[in-house]
């Protein structure tokens, strides 16, 4: 996968998309479209960037917001895996995750339910929708990371971040 590519979706999935992430860094729509295009190569993304944009779609709970840094890692044969995850994940403590996000699933499910019951949807309704939304997939995120631990990996070294 090419890291551009990684962090143009990312940049996508980020609420308004590149004038959202664009107006949330202080930059042009236009630059920031630029910067992240594997066909303009008058315009470079710095790594301060690139965190900066990782930072953001984590900030906005965007789904699976480190995708690009996974991508980076994954460029020079490398893992990203969160720290306390991983080699020292535990059976047990996948199969709770695998709880926990089938209860945040159904939580959204339930949210849905209860907000059309009489018809229409309010906006708090939507907010609760929405946020229930947010929820499952963060935990969807965190036991596809936590699951990807356990798998061998021949010749894959494990980044950690520093505490």
């Amino acid at each position: 996968m090419n890291i551009l590519d990684t962090i143009r979706r990312t940049v996508m999935a980020y609420p308004g998309s590149y004038a959202g992430m664009a107006a949330s860094m202080g930059k042009s729509t236009n630059i920031l479209r630029n910067k992240v295009s594997r066909t303009n190569g008058d315009h470079h993304l710095y790594v301060s960037e690139l965190m900066e944009i990782v930072q953001h779609a984590v900030d906005a709970n965007v789904p699976d917001a480190i995708a690009p840094l996974r991508a980076l890692a994954a460029e020079f044969g490398f893992q990203l895996v969160r720290e306390g995850e991983g080699t020292g994940a535990s059976d047990l403590s996948l199969a709770e995750k695998l709880i926990q996000t089938t209860q945040h699933s159904a939580g959204l499910g339930m949210a849905v339910i209860n907000s059309v019951a009489d018809g229409e949807i309010t906006p708090e309704e939507m907010e609760r929708i929405t946020e229930a939304r947010r929820l499952a997939t963060r935990t969807a995120v965190e036991l596809e990371e936590m699951a990807r631990g356990f798998v061998a990996q021949p010749n894959v070294t494990t980044l950690r971040r520093a505490s």
